[in-house]
């Protein structure tokens, strides 16, 4: 009897020690399985913030090459709403208005004005030149006293005095 109670002594001593033993490596192993989801979260979390931050990143410098376009934009439509042809138009019509017996001497265009100075041979001349160039859609008369006459040595002098018009001329 001895002998039978001495193995279940050490049957109830293995078993004291054995189970909580095994229940002590089982919980290990499941707080180490929790433990290694949650660095693999954790890696995937990091590698999802280095791929957010690249796009970010990517992001602003579209922002950048945006901005840069639409100040570019926003010059070149500075530019084109400035009359930068009208001096085409200006020399055009000049050389096909200009009368024989009407020379020009000088063009001046700054902003929007423009003067003509030249030698004619009467006042009929200057007169339908005058009169050609403010029929252009694009160019009026300041005023009535734009046109200076002077005689000098048998020629006449003139300086014709003229406003372009910017929408008119855009339109063109």
């Amino acid at each position: 009897m001895q002998l039978l109670t001495k193995t279940v002594s050490i049957q109830q001593v293995i078993a004291a020690i054995v189970l909580p033993l095994l229940l002590c490596i089982a919980i290990i192993i499941w707080y180490q399985l929790e433990i290694d989801y949650q660095d693999d979260r954790n890696d995937y979390l990091a590698d999802s913030v280095d791929e957010m931050d690249e796009k970010i990143s990517s992001l602003r410098q579209l922002n950048q090459l945006k901005s840069d376009l639409l100040e570019r934009q926003h010059i070149i439509s500075l530019v084109g709403s400035a009359v930068n042809y009208g001096p085409v138009h200006v020399l055009g019509d000049v050389s096909r208005n200009a009368p024989q017996g009407l020379s020009i001497d000088s063009i001046h265009l700054r902003g929007g004005d423009l003067r003509l100075t030249g030698k004619a041979a009467d006042n009929v001349k200057i007169g339908l030149f005058r009169d050609a160039m403010i029929s252009q859609s694009y160019l009026s008369m300041k005023s009535k006293g734009d046109l200076e006459i002077r005689s000098d040595q048998g020629a006449l002098n003139f300086v014709l005095d003229l406003q372009l018009s910017k929408n008119k001329v855009s339109q063109e």
